[in-house]
Parts: C-alpha cells; sequence; structure tokens
C-alpha cells in the first residue's frame, strides 16, 4: 500500500490507498447523500456542473427475484473534463436498443389482450353513463354505471402499468458486474441502460454498491483517483464516515456472533434431539 507522501496532507477518512493512487473513502447512508466538493472529480479544479455516472450491479436473492440495478451519483466536473467525457462516451447501439425494444415487446404482450377487452368493454359502457348524465336519470343508475365505468377504468391502469413495467428500465446484462453503465431516454418515459466502456472522468471516480453487514447501516465505499478531491469528499463526510471501532460497528459485531452462535446451538440441540431422545 502506497503511503502519502511529504507534499500532502493525509486523508484521515481514507479505508485505503493502492498501488494506483487510488483513495477509497466509506460512507454511510445511500449514494445520493454522498457530499462531494465544489471541484472537478478528475482535475480538481472548479466546477462547472455536476455529470451523472451510473453503474450496473446484480442483485442475488434466494428469498425472491435475482435482478440488476442502477445506482448513480451527480460528478462535479470542469468544463474541459465535461466536454472530453462526452467525446470519449459512447452511445449504446442501435441493435442493443432493437434487442431491449423487442424484449419489452415480448414481457407486454401477455397484457396486449386483456387491455383490449377493457377498453371495448369501456366503449359500451361509458356511452351509458354519459347518457344518464346528460339526461339526469336516477341517481343511483348513474352511480351504477359510474361504478362500473371507474372499475373497468382502474382494471385498465394496472394492465397498463404492467405493459409499462418491464420498459422502465430496459436493461442490457453486462458480462460482469458491477459495471460502469449508459443511460438513454427509452419511448413512453422508459430508459435504454447498458454497460458503457468508462471514460476518464468516470474512472476518476467509484463507488461501491451497499457493502455493510448483517446490522450494520447502509454505507458505500467511493474511491477517487485526485488525492486532493479525496481529502476534500473526505472532510464533507466527516459526520456519515464509517468507523469499525465505533459502538455502533461493535454491536453489530456482538449481534452477528450473537446469530451465528444461536444458529450452531439449534443445529446441536436439533442432532441431540434426533441421536440421544
Amino acid at each position: 500500500m502506497n503511503q502519502p507522501d511529504t507534499t500532502r496532507v493525509p486523508v484521515e477518512h481514507v479505508v485505503a490507498e493502492d498501488d494506483g493512487g487510488v483513495v477509497a473513502v466509506e460512507v454511510v447512508g445511500p449514494l445520493h447523500r454522498a457530499e462531494f466538493p465544489d471541484q472537478c472529480v478528475k482535475c480538481g479544479s472548479s466546477a462547472k456542473r455536476t455529470v451523472p455516472i451510473s453503474k450496473l450491479y446484480y442483485r442475488s436473492s434466494d428469498e425472491g427475484p435475482s435482478y440488476y440495478f442502477t445506482a448513480g451519483v451527480a460528478a462535479p466536473a470542469c468544463a474541459a473534463c465535461i466536454q472530453a467525457h462526452e467525446r470519449e462516451l459512447s452511445p449504446i447501439a442501435p441493435e442493443v436498443k432493437r434487442r431491449l425494444l423487442r424484449g419489452w415487446a415480448l414481457s407486454a404482450l401477455p397484457y396486449v389482450v386483456p387491455m383490449g377487452v377493457i377498453l371495448w368493454m369501456l366503449t359500451i359502457f361509458a356511452p351509458n353513463l354519459f347518457q344518464a348524465v346528460r339526461e339526469g336519470t336516477e341517481p343511483v343508475e348513474m352511480a351504477i354505471w359510474g361504478a362500473v365505468c371507474g372499475f373497468f377504468g382502474l382494471l385498465g391502469l394496472m394492465f397498463w402499468g404492467l405493459v409499462m413495467k418491464p420498459g422502465r428500465p430496459m436493461i442490457h446484462p453486462p458480462s460482469n458486474t458491477p459495471c460502469y453503465a449508459r443511460v438513454e431516454r427509452g419511448p413512453l418515459g422508459g430508459s435504454f441502460i447498458a454497460p458503457a466502456e468508462p471514460t476518464a472522468l468516470m474512472q476518476s471516480v467509484d463507488f461501491s454498491g451497499d457493502v455493510s453487514e448483517l446490522f450494520e447501516p447502509e454505507r458505500h465505499r467511493f474511491s477517487f483517483r485526485n488525492y486532493e478531491v479525496a481529502a476534500r469528499f473526505g472532510e464533507l463526510n466527516a459526520d456519515r464516515e464509517w468507523d469499525p471501532a465505533s459502538t455502533r460497528a461493535q454491536l453489530a459485531g456482538m449481534g452477528r456472533k450473537a446469530v451465528i452462535a444461536a444458529v450452531v446451538l439449534f443445529c446441536i440441540y436439533l442432532l441431540v434431539e434426533e441421536f440421544f431422545f
């Protein structure tokens, strides 16, 4: 591990500094709560605006479905680095978009027929409701037609949500995760998401998924190639710094050990009951 040289002030909140000069800082809380300094994450100069940087992750679960998801940060950058980033960033290939649209269409196909039936039913019942209102018929009759139309309307909205769900977002599976991602606007408010070759600006800041363990709060590890930016980032997020020696961390560790001990004792109890009683 590299030691900071004598020309720069050590970063108090550094988790690790590797041979490539990458400085890591762990921050408690969701990604969007992390506070970046008003400096370009790449060169350290004054930032003009922020650039969205996204990554793709994969969540595997034994209790529910496994799925891909994205998370990102708004990284401050200067005008020159933003221009270089936009030149380096490649758009999502048209064939990838077509593949994602086909997948969306196939996922939505089972709901198209019910949507058609619901619309057909509304064309039958809605005129009756309008006629009842126009002619001033009994309130009970208007309420009945209103309830019928409302029921089919809500049913239609439910199926419309099922149709739209696979398209928000449409993710092209990467070969490995986590990885940097390109996000582009898709049809009907959806989005295309695909793995992206990181630009120099994207590589200047990295962020992990949730690295917390059982009983610990959500936390993420941020890595920087610019030492000055890492130092300022550590200062701004000092109140959310994760300290393994803190009371919270110690209690979480004790809780995990207690759970493991309880599981072991329960297994021993089952074995003893099975073979000796």
